[in-house]
């Protein structure tokens, strides 16, 4: 929801949002990194928009924009051996419905993302305890 000049109460909404985060080499100390200097890029995805009162509705790419992350501390983490990467992400995006630049939105919160070992890394596992238990009852015969 927003309201346009104060008075127009208007809907809001962020479809198909597709995004990149891309920076250059980033210092990591003690598992954390400034996200900060993280490049955000909207790659494709639309807003659509509507304000009844003004007959004003419609919907704008927001492909191709881009702003860089507000302050913040990312971490890499391994717990069990199992690897998590932690993005705080603030992000405010300029864009144009009437005048330049005069409409803005803000994603904040954060991304996770947890390595997971692939179905092949089971199978290599799997097939090398059948081996051994092959193994084990060939020499206890």
């Amino acid at each position: 929801m927003f309201t346009v000049g104060g008075i127009f109460p208007g809907t809001f909404a962020i479809r198909d949002l597709v995004a990149s985060l891309s920076s250059g080499p980033l210092s990591l100390t003690g598992g954390t990194f400034d996200a900060s200097q993280l490049l955000f890029l909207a790659t494709s995805g639309n807003v659509d928009y509507r304000v009844a009162a003004l007959a004003m509705m419609g919907s704008l790419s927001v492909a191709g924009n881009s702003a860089m992350n507000g302050p913040g501390t990312g971490s890499i983490a391994i717990v069990n051996g199992i690897e998590t990467l932690t993005i705080p992400i603030d992000v405010t995006i300029l864009f144009t419905v009437v005048t330049m630049n005069h409409t803005m939105f803000r994603l904040r919160g954060n991304i996770v993302a947890t390595a997971v070992p692939e179905p092949a890394t089971y199978m290599l596992l799997g097939f090398g305890v059948l081996l051994c238990a092959q193994q084990f009852r060939r020499k206890k015969n």
